[in-house]
C-alpha cells in the first residue's frame, strides 16, 4: 500500500498521505538533515517542536512525540462516491493520470483506496 486515507475525529476524509511523503516527514527535510534527533530521553527537532521527554527512554523504547500529517497530506485528493462505475474510475486513472482515487461514502468517510494496480484485471 502506498496512499493512505487521512480522517478527522468524525471520520470524514481529510486528504491522502503517500509513503513517499510520510517517509520524508519522518526521516528528514530531504536535503540531508534530519527530522528529528534522539538522545537518552529526549526527542528534539522540528517534528517535536522542543525537546520533549520520552514516553518510556528507561525501559529502552524510543517513543516519539505524536507528529501531524497535514504538511505530508494532499488536502485535495481525488475522490469518488462509492457507487461509481468502475469503468469510470478507470477513466479517470487513465486521463488525469492517478496513482490512488478515494473511494467515499455518502457521508464522505473512506471506504476504499483504487490504485493503479487494483484496476489492473479491468
Amino acid at each position: 500500500v502506498n496512499g493512505f486515507p487521512v480522517v478527522g475525529e468524525d471520520g470524514r476524509l481529510c486528504g491522502l498521505a503517500t509513503r513517499g511523503s510520510l517517509a520524508e516527514l519522518v526521516e528528514g527535510d530531504g536535503n540531508g538533515s534530519p527530522a528529528a534527533s534522539i538522545e537518552p530521553g529526549v526527542a528534539s527537532g522540528p517534528l517535536s517542536g522542543a525537546a520533549a521527554p520520552l514516553a518510556d527512554a528507561e525501559h529502552g523504547q524510543v517513543v516519539l512525540p505524536p507528529v501531524g500529517v497535514d504538511s505530508a497530506m494532499d488536502s485535495a485528493p481525488f475522490v469518488v462516491p462509492d457507487k461509481t462505475h468502475l469503468k469510470h474510475a478507470h477513466m479517470l486513472f487513465y486521463k488525469c493520470g492517478l496513482r490512488h482515487l478515494v473511494v467515499v461514502d455518502s457521508h464522505f468517510q473512506p471506504v476504499g483506496l483504487l490504485t493503479r494496480k487494483s484496476l489492473m484485471p479491468w
